[in-house]
């Protein structure tokens, strides 16, 4: 499940999409792939778990399907983080559905 936030009061934050997840699923997400940000080191979501998340968003939301179809393909445009063919199949199918792979390949 899936939930969305928007702070009324002041209209310029950005909204915040949160995920809902089982244990296991969160202990996957936790998994971080290290950056470097100047001098120290930051903490980043798993690309799989990021890609994984922004698959689910495309399923759930038919509003905002457009922008998670272009954050999606740019995911998968980063050279250095290249995911199998095969791979990306089995996570659009499983968090997305079976058409999933089709409608973000076409026209990417």
């Amino acid at each position: 499940m899936a939930s969305r936030f928007k702070n009324r009061r002041i209209p310029v934050f950005p909204y915040i999409d949160l995920i809902w997840v089982d244990d296991s699923t969160f202990a996957k997400m936790a998994e971080a792939d290290p950056a470097d940000a100047r001098k120290e080191r930051v903490p980043v979501i798993n690309f799989r778990a990021l890609l994984a998340m922004k698959l689910y968003a495309l399923k759930d939301g038919q509003t905002r399907q457009h922008k998670d179809l272009l954050d999606i393909r740019a995911l998968l445009s980063y050279g250095y983080l290249k995911i199998p063919d095969e791979e990306f199949k089995v996570l659009c199918e499983r968090y997305s559905g079976p058409l999933a792979y089709d409608q973000i390949k076409s026209n990417s």
